[in-house]
């Protein structure tokens, strides 16, 4: 299988194409993944904070999974698809020790 990959001026992935299947990639201003399509069309949407920092994914304009942050940039929680979240907790300040995950009934 040959896989092609085109870069865009600022060296990013701007399409992939492999066994005649192509997906684009979209960017916005400030260099963050905007929107992805797959080879038949269907696009993923990528949402960031101020930080940029991902904090949802959705396909065909539904939510499909968003993440929350805490104020040093650790991840506190992710919501699948399915709206079952799980939050991260008992992160030592700074050391990123004692790390737990947990379902958020």
């Amino acid at each position: 299988i040959i896989i092609n990959k085109v870069f865009d001026a600022y060296n990013r992935i701007d399409t992939i194409t492999q066994g005649g299947v192509t997906e684009d990639y979209d960017y916005n201003p400030d260099g963050t993944l905007a929107k992805k399509t797959d080879g038949e069309q269907n696009n993923t949407t990528y949402s960031y904070d101020a930080f940029k920092r991902l904090t949802n994914t959705s396909q065909a304009g539904q939510i499909n999974t968003s993440m929350t942050y805490d104020v040093q940039g650790n991840t506190l929680s992710v919501t699948d698809p399915e709206g079952h979240a799980t939050r991260k907790c008992g992160i030592q300040l700074g050391t990123g020790a004692g790390r737990c995950h947990r379902k958020i009934p």
